[in-house]
């Protein structure tokens, strides 16, 4: 038997399996054409076959298919609306691919190309010729509502995305300067168009969607910069009436992720793509909002939420500025070069149980595009650091995966805010409390009481005190919490009300100042005391701290606080004084255990009991 003849098996309704004869050299046109119980086709060794005809599995059941060494042609539509499909394999033998060959393969997310081939190769399970800077074939099965990201290739060849209801969006790079007529034929369902490159858009003729959706329905997204730049005004006009419109990228106005651009990659979907206007810290969350506001061209785009679904390919590549990130979103993906910050770059924060894939593995990129520096502190959950590990710490690549997020104290006391739950270590010395007693803040000798928050669990954006018992500077570790449920603190004393609590948390650098009605105090790290805050511009308050903010009743210009957990053994007055006569050379230690050189008035520690110093 040298071929198959065409329609050999059509229609047959119980076969589920086939093993081609060693001496067949051609599958004729639909020879297995709606054999939907065909499952698995095998070739015997060694095979000589040349050529699969048009058609021949169209509308079959098959599931893989490992082509043998002998192919040399694959005939348009072969394997057209095989729903099952969703790995193939081509050999080094094959010269032709031709058009639709994988036409409504909803299933299909990997082409495999033997690397012996000298016309095609595989790039993230897609077709591309050799050198990977044409994409041949998208596989349809890649394709979900959220993002459809193709690799840094220049050209998009015709038909390279064939017959697909799955389609709904395509998110090119920015090393793509053309797309071929038809090359995103017969997708009905498509309904936009992004393009990242911030000073290429490729031409896009009327042509590019044959068959396809309502030109008039699918939305072009491009970048800002590209946007506003009027060279482009001719390119901006055209599209604006062939297509549905053209919208550009935005950059978030308000909240912790301000300053970010946005980057849309479906209607519903974006990515963070730059840090337009650089901070020291960011935070990404779940949904990002494009304001209501008319652009530069007089478009008029009113409020839209999005979700935030990915980190786009060079989102923070060499900023110098930012310090630490913290990705609240769940993402999917993380692009080429991503967090490759300046050295400055002290910590990323994952909050999702998932690890994203990353684009320069799955795309087989080189070591130069992985998207972290070398030895970059991540932070994630406890539970999940073996995931992180797995996913990201590849091809030679060294991470420091942690779920431990590192907690000093200096003169014992330090103050701590995250926008996400944290555990504090309860065998550390470093421990959190709650400020809640300011009933002492006397004019002669203010100060306050706190309250250790004794299972250690914070909750998102409370600002807290931390203090060490036993070491003027201690270090410890918080970790996020697995539920991240954000439930309220805990405190049994009763004292704690989040409508009076006085600390408040800061999670991005922010300006802050007393003034007539609030005297606002900040932690000193020299003095161990709350100092207050001038009535002047010009005070930064560094992000993941708090301050007080006590009314203008309080004149005190620094105090400081007793601990509730703090030693109670010396509790008797033994001596009284005056500052003069402190001439002992023992040490004297305030009641927070703090040293203190130079006593003037007050209650103190010395000698291991209790002294009043008038």
């Amino acid at each position: 038997m040298k071929r198959l003849d065409e329609q050999a098996f059509a229609n047959d309704p119980k076969l589920k399996r086939f093993d081609v004869p060693a001496s067949v050299t051609t599958i004729g046109k639909g020879a297995f054409l709606n054999t939907t119980a065909l499952e698995t086709v095998t070739f015997q060794s060694p095979s000589k076959i040349k050529e699969i005809k048009e058609g021949a599995f169209g509308s079959s059941g098959i599931k893989y298919i490992n082509l043998p060494n002998s192919v040399e042609t694959i005939q348009q539509q072969a394997f057209d609306n095989c729903t099952n499909l969703t790995t193939i394999t081509i050999p080094a033998s094959v010269t032709n691919v031709g058009i639709g060959v994988f036409n409504f393969c909803e299933n299909l997310t990997t082409i495999n190309v033997d690397a012996a081939n000298t016309k095609y190769s595989s790039l993230s399970g897609m077709l591309t010729n050799k050198d990977k800077t044409e994409l041949v074939v998208f596989p349809a099965g890649k394709a979900n509502s959220k993002y459809a990201l193709i690799p840094n290739i220049a050209t998009v060849k015709p038909y390279a995305f064939y017959g697909s209801e799955k389609i709904t969006n395509i998110t090119f790079p920015k090393t793509v300067t053309s797309i071929g007529d038809r090359a995103i034929a017969l997708c009905d369902k498509l309904k936009s168009l992004s393009f990242m490159g911030e000073d290429n858009v490729p031409v896009l003729n009327a042509d590019i969607m044959y068959q396809s959706s309502n030109l008039r329905d699918v939305t072009i997204y491009v970048r800002k910069k590209w946007y506003e730049n009027s060279a482009n005004d001719a390119a901006v006009n055209t599209y604006n009436s062939r297509f549905k419109e053209v919208h550009p990228s935005f950059v978030s106005e308000t909240g912790y992720d301000r300053g970010t651009e946005f980057f849309p990659t479906s209607a519903t979907n974006v990515g963070v793509i730059s840090f337009y206007t650089p901070r020291t810290s960011v935070i990404i969350d779940n949904t990002a909002k494009e304001s209501d506001y008319t652009d530069v061209r007089g478009k008029h785009w009113t409020a839209t939420t999005y979700d935030v679904s990915s980190i786009l390919d060079y989102a923070y590549q060499n900023e110098t500025t930012v310090k630490d990130i913290v990705v609240l979103s769940n993402i999917g993906i993380v692009g080429l070069n991503a967090f490759k910050a300046g050295n400055q770059l002290q910590g990323i924060y994952f909050v999702s149980n998932t690890p994203a894939q990353l684009n320069s593995t799955d795309y087989g990129m080189n070591a130069t595009d992985y998207p972290f520096n070398a030895n970059q502190n991540i932070y994630v959950k406890r539970s999940k650091v073996n995931d992180y590990k797995t996913v990201w710490e590849v091809d030679g690549h060294t991470l420091n995966i942690t779920a431990e997020i590192p907690q000093t104290t200096h003169s014992y006391g330090a103050t701590r805010c995250y926008p996400f739950d944290v555990q504090y270590d309860n065998n550390g010395d470093v421990r959190p409390y709650l400020p809640v007693d300011f009933s002492h803040m006397t004019a002669a000798n203010p100060y306050a009481k706190a309250r250790r928050i004794d299972d250690g669990y914070v909750p998102a954006f409370l600002g807290v005190l931390l203090h060490s018992r036993n070491a003027t500077s201690a270090t410890s570790y918080c970790e996020m919490t697995d539920t991240q449920d954000h439930h309220a603190v805990n405190d049994p004393s009763g004292k704690y009300s989040a409508a009076t609590y006085k600390m408040v948390g800061v999670v991005e650098d922010t300006q802050v100042m007393s003034d007539a009605n609030n005297n606002l105090y900040a932690f000193s790290k020299s003095k161990g005391q709350f100092l207050k805050i001038k009535q002047s511009p010009g005070n930064k308050m560094p992000y993941f701290s708090a301050y007080l903010k006590l009314d203008s009743n309080n004149q005190a210009k620094g105090f400081s606080f007793r601990f509730d957990d703090d030693d109670p053994s010396a509790t008797g007055i033994e001596n009284i004084g005056i500052a003069e006569e402190t001439n002992d050379s023992a040490p004297y230690y305030n009641l927070n255990g703090m040293r203190v050189n130079n006593p003037a008035k007050g209650v103190y520690i010395h000698n291991g009991k209790k002294v009043i110093i008038k």
